[in-house]
């Protein structure tokens, strides 16, 4: 299936690109997609670990299953004061 991931912020300088299209098998989940990102960048996944992800614009966590034209995006933590 393919799916969109765009990363957002300073996590388009980790990955390496701001949007991507990606061939992924059936039932991958929002984790998964995002451990074959980190395999494809050089294995940061120390940097990817502690990622908001959103998919189709609606916040998830890295068990949700993705489908077809599904858009992943990726948001470095928030912090605040």
């Amino acid at each position: 299936m393919k799916i969109k991931i765009k990363a957002c912020a300073s996590v388009k300088d980790l990955c390496g690109f701001s949007e991507r299209e990606f061939d992924l098998p059936e039932r991958t989940t929002a984790g998964d997609a995002v451990r074959r990102v980190a395999q494809e960048c050089g294995d940061i996944t120390a940097g990817l670990d502690s990622l908001l992800l959103a998919v189709n614009e609606e916040y998830c966590r890295g068990d949700r299953v993705l489908a077809e034209n599904d858009v992943l995006a990726l948001f470095p933590p928030v912090s605040g004061g």
